[in-house]
Order: structure tokens, then sequence, then C-alpha cells
């Protein structure tokens, strides 16, 4: 997998990799990340970079990121 970017978010780490064929972008904050892929045949780097780097895209990110956490913090289900 090759870095082909990473960005200065003060909430998220954010990179974006290619791998076989695929943009791949890592977002992570704490304990989560999330990673959404996208297909170079349909998408140019241009496009990716639009779309996630939108201020609401990150900011829905950045809330699933949170209610990650709070799963983790307060899991609905028990270990036995």
């Amino acid at each position: 997998m090759r870095v082909i970017k990473t960005y200065d978010d003060p909430a998220l780490g954010i990179s974006i990799f290619s791998f076989n064929e695929k943009w791949i972008v890592k977002f992570a904050a704490g304990r989560g990340e999330i990673i959404y892929k996208f297909g170079q045949e349909e998408y140019e780097l241009s496009d990716v970079e639009r779309i996630c780097m939108s201020d609401e895209f990150r900011m829905k990110v950045f809330h699933r990121i949170g209610a990650m956490h709070d799963d983790y913090d307060h899991p609905p289900f028990t270990a036995e």
C-alpha cells in the first residue's frame, strides 16, 4: 500500500493510499478509525479528495468515530 497524501486536521488523522487499483481513505481519531474505498476506474484522486475533505463529510466521520468510542466505553453486550 502506497501513501499518496496525508492531511493536517485538528480532529482527524486523514490519509489517502493507493492499493489494488483503489483509493483508500483512512480517517482516525482516538481508538477508532474508518476506511473508505473508491475504485480508481470510477474516481480520480481529485474526486476522492473533494468528497472526503468536504466539511460535511469530515463532520459525519467525526461523529461516527465518536459513536464508536461511546460503544467502546459503554458496550451494549456483556462478555461471558
